[in-house]
């Protein structure tokens, strides 16, 4: 969602303190400060999105815990595999040298 100069755009009202404002401007300048917004807006709604998606993600979790009970750790399979697969690069690294 990046290709915001090629996306169609709204003109928005709303409401912030002036402190908020006044520091806004000074710090801003007038030809960067709807890129400012707008970036700021997609930063906040992509972490809104993350945190929400991790909600669903841990509720899914406890129903699965209520149905299947706690689940062993695959913690210790996944490195074992990550090993098993670096070896494997590694050999076939040393192979074509």
């Amino acid at each position: 969602m990046r290709k915001s100069h090629s996306m169609k755009k709204v003109k928005v009202t709303f409401m912030v303190s002036r402190e908020l404002w006044e520091e806004f401007k000074r710090l801003i300048p007038p030809g960067e400060r709807s890129r400012t917004l707008s970036g700021a807006l997609e930063q906040r709604l992509h972490v809104e999105k993350r945190r929400k998606a991790f909600e669903k993600a841990v509720q899914f979790s406890h129903k699965l815990q209520e149905k299947y009970g706690v689940l062993p750790s695959s913690v210790d399979d996944i490195r074992e595999m990550r090993e098993e697969l670096d070896d494997a690069g590694e050999r076939v690294a040393e192979s074509v040298r």
